[in-house]
This record gives C-alpha cells, sequence and structure tokens, in this order.
C-alpha cells in the first residue's frame, strides 16, 4: 500500500495513539511454539484475532490462485 506523506503521518498518528491506549489497558505478549514466522493479534475483551504468520498468509493468497498453485504455495509455506 502507497500513501502520501501526509496521509503516511496521519496513519501512524492514529495507530500510535491507539497503540498507546491499548497499552495503557495492559498488554500481554506470548510466545507460541507453532508459529515459525509471523505473529497474531488478539484483542480478548472484543475476541478479534487477526494473523500474519506465514501459513495464514499462503492460506489469504491460496484462496485467489487457482488450485494446483494454491497447493503449492502452502506446500511451500508448511515447509519451513
Amino acid at each position: 500500500m502507497d500513501f502520501s506523506e501526509a496521509d503516511a503521518k496521519k496513519l501512524t498518528s492514529f495507530v500510535t495513539g491507539e497503540f498507546a491506549k491499548e497499552l495503557g489497558k495492559g498488554v500481554k505478549v506470548e510466545s507460541d511454539k507453532g508459529v515459525k514466522f509471523g505473529f497474531r493479534i488478539k484483542l480478548d475483551g472484543g475476541k478479534v484475532t487477526h494473523e500474519f504468520t506465514e501459513a495464514a498468509m499462503a492460506d489469504a493468497l491460496s484462496a485467489l490462485l487457482r488450485p494446483q498453485l494454491s497447493r503449492v504455495v502452502n506446500a511451500a509455506a508448511q515447509a519451513k
């Protein structure tokens, strides 16, 4: 995604402000041996989970690909 410099500054300011609010509530960081590369974000109270793991990205990309190429992408993500 590309943004103008002004929009990038606005987005950075917004995200930083929202992150600071959440930090004020307390943050818990945990490791997960099932995640080799990437990370997960989970907001327990709101029950929102986002995964930026290799497997999750492969799944998202696979939804856009032809079945044969999808299998190749998923196999590559699992091989690491």
